[in-house]
């Protein structure tokens, strides 16, 4: 039997969460009547085109039993945003103390609407934030609101509820070193190449 935190860590979870408003570079913010200009909603879009790193997230039900959250968050200039969460929970069982593995993944289509608010609809995903730890599918078409600020290389998203997740712009990726000189020496014939492995400790 899993945490009883589980049920709690879902909704937080729940990709990302509702209601808002977001806080541009520039420190503009929108008419309150007529919301954001054409022009301004699309440099909203834009600043937000990219990889963003989670570093912090804040869940003040779980604070005591969230254990190693990390993720990500990448929207694309065509609309799409993949965001991925995991970590663990622990849990007090008759054996002692036990760490749950989870993870969510998911893809959604994005919009940022007049008033500034992220919007977006669910494409596919998945999570096991269940009593079981079964992988459970998002429904397709599932919508939802989110409130962000946007400062910079800072990205934060929050919920009404306390929950917020904080992320940090990702620089340029550079591909690792290790895996060119591991694909040329695989060319080369000097690796073997088991199916389950794409180059860890035992090829090299």
């Amino acid at each position: 039997m899993r945490s009883p935190t589980w049920s709690a860590l879902l909704v937080s979870c729940s990709l990302l969460f509702p209601m808002l408003g977001v806080q541009e570079d520039e420190g503009t913010t929108p008419n309150p009547l007529r919301g954001y200009d054409e022009r301004s909603r699309s440099s909203l879009e834009s600043q937000l085109e990219g990889l963003w790193m989670l570093r912090q997230f804040d869940d003040p039900a779980n604070e005591d039993s969230l254990l190693n959250v990390s993720g990500f968050a990448m929207f694309t200039s065509d609309g799409y945003l993949s965001i991925h969460m995991q970590g663990a929970t622990r849990a007090d069982t008759f054996f002692g103390e036990r760490a749950d593995f989870w993870a969510q993944s998911e893809l959604q289509r994005y919009r940022i609407d007049s008033f500034g608010r992220l919007q977006t609809a669910s494409m596919l995903g998945f999570n096991n934030l269940n009593d079981s730890g079964d992988i459970d599918p998002f429904p397709s078409e599932a919508a939802r609101e989110h409130e962000l600020t946007l400062n910079g290389s800072l990205l934060e998203l929050r919920h009404s509820g306390g929950v917020s997740l904080h992320f940090t712009r990702a620089g340029r990726g550079e591909f690792p070193p290790e895996a060119i000189r591991f694909l040329d020496g695989l060319r080369a014939g000097d690796f073997d190449y088991p199916e389950e492995d794409l180059g860890g400790e035992q090829n090299r």
